[in-house]
């Protein structure tokens, strides 16, 4: 199993969340708070175009926030970026196709769109391109070998490792693939299990993949693995199964997942968090909603936009921002 360090700055979120949430329900996924309970949640400026199934990552000291559902049967193009600083929203270049279920990940400062449904939910795609700082247009990057929606990817040890996700006949994938800049896409060990929907998170050369679901359903099961090794190795699993996630990493190396869905059924409002080895409930968010941008910026882990239901493609502005306390 991956060696992880630096874990206990993490331990007072977890305290925090713990005196504001009391003791969660134990069924799976219904993690909505009581009247009584005051999760350490802020409210962020909403983005500007509500919509569900965007991908999300950090990049130049911005939130990026790319493609989705704005509403039925229609993804986006849009590149929306939250200025930290600032406190402000503004839009970044058009999207070189209108995305849906993509992901988004930064590698040696520039941002990375890989994959995605190019169609509203069909049509998986193997492209991938790039943006820099001051670009005004995406560079076309090496193809994945796999059409891909539904993926997750993430940055560690300087590349990218894409995992998971849909092809084009509808097989859930458990294959991984990791590009190094200025060499492109190799194939990578394959998961444990295949997974779709599936969020990523990483710390150092370490990547973990988080839940997501496949034709058995919802799973909380995490694996994670060292960019360079064979195998992917078992982590402990997450309370609450769940599925159209995102996941993020704090500055203190604290990993952090939450909302999803369980398809069908729930939407999940669980926020939780990797913690001296176990996963811990660390708040429940307001608006609970699948298909949301999930990322961190030293001690706040951002959650944004998303959609509420699982019956419906509304979308959702939200932005909910918890604080890792040092």
């Amino acid at each position: 199993m991956a060696h992880r360090a630096g874990w206990a700055p993490g331990l007072a979120v977890i305290l925090v969340a713990a005196s504001a949430l009391g003791a969660c329900d134990s069924n799976e996924g219904s993690s909505s708070p009581r009247s009584d309970q005051r999760p350490p949640l802020t409210s962020g400026p909403a983005i500007p175009e509500a919509r569900g199934e965007v991908a999300g990552a950090l990049w130049a000291a911005k939130i990026a926030v790319a493609g989705g559902f704005p509403g039925i049967d229609q993804s986006s193009n849009r590149l929306d970026l939250f200025d930290l600083s600032s406190g402000t929203w503004s839009l970044g270049p058009t999207l070189p196709h209108h995305y849906d279920h993509s992901s988004l990940a930064e590698v040696n400062g520039r941002l990375y769109l890989v994959g995605g449904y190019t169609e509203s939910f069909s049509n998986p795609t193997n492209e991938v391109w790039s943006l820099g700082r001051g670009d005004t247009t995406w560079t076309d990057e090496p193809d994945l070998a796999t059409r891909r929606g539904a993926l997750a990817t993430a940055s560690a040890g300087g590349k990218l490792v894409a995992l998971g996700g849909v092809d084009e006949n509808r097989t859930v994938l458990a294959s991984t693939e990791i590009f190094t800049p200025g060499v492109g896409w190799t194939m990578g060990p394959d998961l444990s299990i295949p997974r779709e929907h599936v969020g990523a998170a990483a710390t150092g050369e370490t990547v973990y993949a988080i839940a997501g679901r496949n034709v058995d359903g919802a799973t909380a099961a995490v694996e994670s693995l060292v960019v360079g090794q064979e195998e992917w190795q078992a982590e402990p699993d997450l309370h609450d199964v769940r599925s159209g996630i995102g996941a993020a990493t704090t500055a203190s190396g604290l990993v952090c997942t939450g909302g999803g869905e369980v398809l069908g059924q729930r939407t999940v409002a669980s926020i939780e968090c990797l913690d001296g080895g176990r996963w811990q409930r660390v708040a429940a968010m307001r608006v609970p909603r699948h298909g949301l941008a999930v990322v961190a910026k030293g001690d706040r882990v951002h959650f944004v936009a998303g959609t509420p239901t699982t019956a419906s493609f509304e979308a959702s502005d939200a932005h909910e921002v918890l604080t890792v306390e040092p």
